[in-house]
């Protein structure tokens, strides 16, 4: 009997094909994919001679798929066809130029300073949620307060909990707890910090 779901297999099935990077079979092929994707792209002008030029395709055709410098966006998506994940479709031949200020169907340049909603991440050890994690529970610090009205001021919770581990504090108890809570006769809160404490 099976200990994995089907769904579950499935899923991680999902996630290992759109980690797969693609590299056409054959001339024909390429020629298809690149029809559907790069001439219809708005990072590549079909025409030879005008910009922009996509390096994506050449980066293709230089190194072998297994080499770390062939390019991540050509992948396999969550249905495992091949796509490439800079593609935005662009029609040359009646949009016109996209990088033309006077184009009204020019694409709106982005902030630079904006965030993506959902990113996307080829290659899932790009994508490393407890290194974000642990940047913003650096910005905190927890402060304990005792019944006497006496504070501590500590980096982390883990370390305020080997510092008071003769009281019988649980760390794997705290964790899990919302802050501020009070706990063996103590008060601990989550400061910010940049927050400044008042000694009472």
């Amino acid at each position: 009997m099976l200990d994995i779901s089907i769904m579950e297999l499935l899923r991680r099935t999902r996630r290992q094909i759109m980690m797969k990077k693609y590299r056409p079979s054959n001339g024909t092929e390429g020629m298809s994919f690149m029809q559907f994707h790069c001439n219809q792209c708005i990072h590549e002008n079909p025409h030879p001679d005008k910009k922009p030029k996509c390096d994506i395709v050449t980066l293709t055709m230089c190194y072998d798929l297994n080499d770390p410098e062939y390019p991540n966006e050509w992948c396999y998506n969550s249905e495992g066809q091949p796509t490439c994940t800079k593609f935005v479709k662009w029609d040359w031949g009646n949009d016109g130029d996209p990088n033309d200020p006077e184009n009204p169907k020019a694409p709106i340049t982005p902030n630079p300073r904006q965030k993506d909603l959902f990113s996307f991440y080829p290659n899932e050890s790009d994508y490393q949620p407890e290194k974000n994690k642990s940047i913003k529970m650096a910005q905190e610090k927890i402060l304990i307060i005792s019944k006497d009205g006496e504070t501590e001021v500590f980096t982390s919770l883990k370390e305020a909990c080997k510092q008071h581990k003769p009281d019988g504090w649980s760390y794997f108890y705290l964790k899990r707890r919302t802050l501020p809570i009070e706990y063996k006769g103590f008060k601990i809160e989550r400061l910010p910090l940049n927050e400044k404490i008042i000694a009472s």
